[in-house]
Parts: C-alpha cells; structure tokens; sequence
C-alpha cells in the first residue's frame, strides 16, 4: 500500500512539473551577414515545445558588446500571435528581402550588427 502510494505522489508531482516547464521557443537561425551592404539579414524562433505558445511577453534584444560593454541597441516587442509547437518566427530587416518574414523591424539594412562580441537574447516577461 505504502508503494502504491508513493507511485500516485510521484505522478502528480511529474504533472504539475510539466503543467508548470515553460515554453520551449529558442532562437534557431540568425543571417546578420550577406556579401556587400547587409539588406536581407533576419532571425528565426522556433517552439520546439509539445504545443502552441503565445509570444506575447517575449522580447528579443539585439546587444553590441563592443569595447567589452553589453548595451541593448533594439529590443522587439513580439506581438500576441499563436507559434504552433514545430512552427518558426521569423523577424527580418526587409521582407521584401527575406521570404517567410513575419516581422519586418522597420530597418531596411543593418538591422543586425556583426562584430565580435555582439549577441542577440531572447527573454520572457523580462
């Protein structure tokens, strides 16, 4: 009986833990450089997760490391749109440069710098 018992607890612990994991969106692709003046540059999110999530409370930062600081030059508020479990975001500089854009940040070339140490963050709720 006592087994029996610890195997229910076990369950329900193991649900709430995955009622409770957040959502799996990553960044999964980032083109920030092209030959000649960078016009087409984006990058791809993708919900590696069992089910669809909200991108809404999400922001990615773009961050110029430069000079060994860390200072934000663009952060993108992502709207309230549903990202299918398997399906890709993409924000880009042009989309009439980038096929499959989602989210054009209204900077025609340059959207994305590409220096060394410079990096891209995506955070939830902050």
């Amino acid at each position: 009986m006592a087994a029996s018992r610890l195997s229910l607890t076990l369950a329900a612990v193991a649900l709430t833990y995955a009622a409770a994991s957040p959502a799996q969106v990553v960044i999964n692709e980032i083109d920030y450089d092209q030959d000649g003046t960078d016009t087409a540059e984006y990058l791809e999110l993708y919900n590696a997760g069992p089910a669809a999530v909200s991108l809404l409370g999400y922001t990615v930062e773009l961050v110029n490391g430069s000079g060994g600081g860390a200072a934000v030059y663009d952060t993108i508020v992502l709207p309230n749109v549903s990202l299918a479990a398997g399906d890709y975001y993409v924000i880009c500089a042009n989309a009439a440069t980038v096929s499959n854009c989602d989210l054009d940040d209204d900077q025609n070339t340059d959207f994305i710098q590409n220096g060394a140490p410079d990096a891209i963050g995506l955070r939830l709720s902050g």
